[in-house]
């Protein structure tokens, strides 16, 4: 089109949508035109005899050889498939991975694989799931839960409801849901230190519980020594410390509330030397995850109460404060460790 072969255009756009590829890439009820349903199948119709034709055709009214136009389709296909897979692609800001998550669906919703893995689990009613914990460390809180879910570790049966936290490790369970759905975050590591199978259950009103000023944080699985899980809370109105970690990874997710992450925009200035102006922010809300990797600075700031969910490497007294509206120094704060 864009060279006046209309007619050789319009051929084209015909084979593309015979071919049907399109149907892989839309959703049943889409609203497409005919048009754009033959441009996302059209390098599908690229192998078929009836563009052979048309190729030879082009390069003739274009005074172009065949190979010519091969090098220009690839450039065009190229272009197009960039662009594609920046709209899916996560978005990151001052080096922090953001990602949408729908789990209203059924099945397993990936949140991060590496270096620890982490993912929603939905059960539709009357469902059953097998968890393989051989040579895997693995923690699971049970987000929503209703009347009859249940565990089955061998021979004991154990009851779920909304707040228990589950430690399972090198051995397989079964999760059945009742009469209603139930949602699982699960996190944990491949080849854990500890080869000895584990089993333990109780409510998160028995993990440890950490003091902050903006609110407090349980840590669901205490120390473990291959990787951390933490619930956490900030209070509306507050924010953490701007810090960053010189090892700690960590994945947080956004469970319910909105949020501000604040981030480094000017990557020019050191992390310690940073003022008010290098420093933007972005709208967060549920469902939303954050992933963070070393050396990258970040700051939380509620605009309503926040439930955040994190998992990351062991390495919970990295922290390095750059501002802090209370004035801690780096580091765990010890004071704020005291269990009542």
């Amino acid at each position: 089109e864009t060279h006046g072969l209309h007619t050789l255009a319009q051929k084209f756009l015909e084979i593309a949508l015979a071919s049907k590829k399109w149907l892989k890439w839309m959703l049943a009820d889409t609203k497409a035109s005919d048009r754009e349903r033959a441009l996302i199948a059209g390098h599908y119709a690229f192998s078929t005899p009836e563009f052979q034709l048309l190729r030879l055709a082009a390069s003739k009214a274009l005074g172009m050889s065949a190979v010519d136009i091969d090098l220009h389709l690839q450039k065009d296909l190229q272009t197009l498939l960039s662009r594609h897979l920046q709209c899916f692609a996560p978005l990151t800001y001052g080096g922090n991975i953001l990602r949408k998550f729908n789990f209203n669906k059924s099945g397993k919703h990936l949140i991060t694989a590496h270096p620890y893995f982490y993912f929603c689990q939905n059960l539709t009613a009357k469902t059953k799931w097998g968890l393989e914990a051989l040579d895997k460390a693995i923690t699971v809180y049970v987000l929503e839960s209703a009347s009859g879910a249940q565990l089955r570790v061998g021979d004991e049966i154990h009851s779920l409801v909304q707040g228990d936290v589950l430690q399972i490790e090198n051995q397989s369970v079964m999760f059945e849901s009742g009469d209603e759905s139930i949602e699982l975050l699960v996190a944990g590591v491949i080849e854990p230190k500890s080869k000895v199978p584990l089993f333990l259950k109780r409510s998160e009103e028995k993990a440890k519980y950490i003091f902050k000023p903006w609110g407090y944080e349980l840590w669901l699985n205490d120390e473990h020594p291959d990787y951390a899980f933490k619930k956490i809370f900030i209070k509306a109105g507050t924010k953490t410390s701007l810090q960053y970690h010189r090892m700690k990874r960590e994945t947080s997710l956004i469970g319910e509330g909105d949020a501000f992450l604040h981030f480094k925009w000017n990557q020019a200035t050191p992390n310690d030397e940073v003022h008010s102006q290098d420093i933007s922010q972005l709208r967060l809300s549920a469902v939303q995850s954050i992933d963070v990797f070393p050396n990258h600075l970040h700051r939380i700031e509620a605009i309503s109460d926040i439930l955040l969910y994190e998992v990351s490497t062991p390495h919970l007294d990295d922290v390095v404060r750059v501002s802090d509206d209370s004035n801690r120094p780096n580091g765990r704060i010890q004071s704020e460790h005291i269990q009542l």
